[in-house]
């Protein structure tokens, strides 16, 4: 496992990478079944544009939102979205200048020529898309945090269990190492046959509790 400052790097959450897949697939899916199932040749440039415009948005929910949202930073955040819209949205545009239908002899093509023109209702179009991959984009953010907070719950239930289970532990062992001791030595004095055997379980329970007892799992046996 990896480690920054200290503390672990967790993998993704599955849930969260079936969530990405399909903030990646739905832009291009739902245009080519809306408007270009006709033919398969814009299945491709559609799933490049969503693949080149995919970043913006990981970026977002991965560094932006923590930054901003998660800290009320919400005027900063504000703008830093209305930003990152701008940018979007003209860099879909530029995506688009290369989509060259003029000079493609194939009418198909050349029908859908107004879907990757400058117009009105291609900026209500994409700004419409920016606002439906920014809110899944947030959702997995919040997600994500929901996850991370749910685990640092546990994680601390875990270490004040263990950290119980050692005071318990350091209270028990003075009493019973004095008690045992008593009986050695009444044993001594006694001048009794069994004091060299108690004397050898005693270390062997000794051992065992420096040893063993701090192991997550012990054998029935031990």
């Amino acid at each position: 496992m990896e480690y920054d400052n200290d503390r672990p790097i967790k993998p993704a959450y599955k849930i969260e990478i079936l969530y990405w897949i399909l903030v990646f697939l739905f832009y291009p899916l739902l245009n080519y079944l809306s408007f270009f199932y006709k033919d398969i040749v814009f299945l491709p440039i559609l799933l490049l544009i969503s693949a080149l415009a995919f970043p913006f948005y990981f970026f977002y929910a991965k560094a932006i939102i923590p930054w901003l949202l998660f800290t009320k930073r919400y005027v900063w955040f504000s703008l830093v979205t209305l930003a990152f819209y701008i940018i979007v949205l003209a860099f879909v545009q530029f995506l688009y200048s290369f989509v060259h239908l003029n000079e493609n002899p194939l009418k198909l093509l050349q029908s859908f020529q107004p879907y990757f023109n400058y117009s009105s209702a291609t900026v209500v179009r994409e700004s419409l898309w920016f606002f439906v991959s920014i809110t899944f984009a947030t959702s997995i953010a919040f997600l994500k945090k929901n996850f991370d907070d749910n685990d640092i719950i546990t994680s601390l239930e875990k270490d004040i269990a263990n950290f119980k289970l050692k005071y318990l532990r350091s209270q028990l062992n003075p009493h019973f190492l004095f008690n045992t001791l008593n009986s050695i030595y009444s044993l001594s004095l006694q001048k009794s046959d069994k004091t060299p055997e108690v004397v050898v379980k005693l270390a062997d329970l000794m051992r065992y509790m420096i040893y063993d007892c701090d192991e997550e799992k012990i054998s029935l046996n031990k």
